[in-house]
């Protein structure tokens, strides 16, 4: 059974971005733990925000990967000629979005993710580093190059001064970077019982405002996605049983990691999630949000 959800109205361009199912019996109408799955899906969610597109997100049980479809176009601007296209691959769909010519949308601010001297001859690409030490760290149990690159992570927030990695808005590295470090959150702790060092509170308060943005939480996986999806990696020593636990979303961050640093809320705290609370009611009266429906 495929689901469909819409998001997005008014835009001349209409994107369909079919992404894997649940692994979960009965659940396949939700997405999948496949990480490019919510990287894409956040993508495009943008586009549609900035009004660039309409998107429509459909879940297939039997897809490995994901692949993007052009459905409409009769945008005025013909250097684009998009119309017909069909990315198979992650590298296509990387390709397509730099189309839409979004400032928020661009690839190649991933490569600007990384600490150190900019003209050496190795930086450390934070996300991509994350991940690879973090898929190593399931199948090694050794956590020392994971948590190094979790330090840098939590140095790189701390001096770039913003909300999210280069601006107060989420942008295409938010999306590399988000779906894979709540990934590390989720199946660090289930797989081998390893948390993020509470010690790292920007990286905490990255992960915090990450989680409140429509963004993200419309497009993230169950728990259990989670775990199923690398539980393999750590093969006879996860004695836990992800398919038939009860479905949760760990998208809040533990109480009292922020506590010191933040503080009591204040007057200032509260307008800023009065101003959320008003955000959100905007994009569903300005349609960005759309209820789903089956097929």
């Amino acid at each position: 059974m495929e689901e469909t959800q819409t998001f997005g109205h008014g835009a001349t361009t209409e994107v369909q971005l079919y992404v894997p199912s649940s692994k979960i019996k009965g659940e396949v109408q939700r997405m999948g733990a496949y990480p490019f799955g919510q990287q894409w899906f956040m993508t495009f969610y943008l586009l549609a925000k900035n009004k660039l597109l309409t998107l429509l997100v459909t879940t297939e049980e039997e897809l490995k990967s994901c692949c993007v479809e052009v459905k409409k176009d009769v945008t005025p601007d013909a250097s684009m000629n998009i119309q017909g296209t069909c990315c198979e691959t992650n590298e296509e769909i990387e390709n397509f979005i730099t189309q839409f010519k979004c400032p928020d949308i661009q690839p190649k601010t991933v490569d600007d993710m990384y600490l150190g001297d900019p003209k050496g001859k190795k930086r450390d690409i934070l996300p991509l580093s994350l991940y690879k030490n973090f898929n190593h760290f399931l199948a090694n149990n050794t956590s020392a190059a994971l948590e190094s690159t979790l330090g840098k992570l939590d140095t790189f927030f701390k001096e770039n001064g913003t909300k999210f990695a280069f601006s107060d808005n989420m942008t295409y590295a938010d999306c590399v970077l988000m779906p894979r470090l709540h990934h590390v959150r989720v199946a660090a702790k289930e797989l081998r019982d390893y948390e993020i060092p509470k010690s790292m509170k920007h990286l905490w308060r990255y992960m915090r405002d990450a989680y409140k943005e429509e963004a993200f939480n419309l497009s993230c996986p169950s728990d259990q996605d989670i775990i199923i999806h690398y539980q393999e990696k750590v093969g006879s020593s996860y004695r836990g049983h992800a398919t038939i636990q009860a479905t949760t979303f760990s998208c809040a961050i533990p109480e009292g990691i922020l506590d010191h640093e933040c503080g009591a809320p204040t007057a200032h705290h509260d307008s800023l999630k009065e101003n959320g609370d008003q955000q959100n009611k905007h994009e569903e009266d300005e349609g960005i949000i759309d209820g789903g429906t089956g097929e």
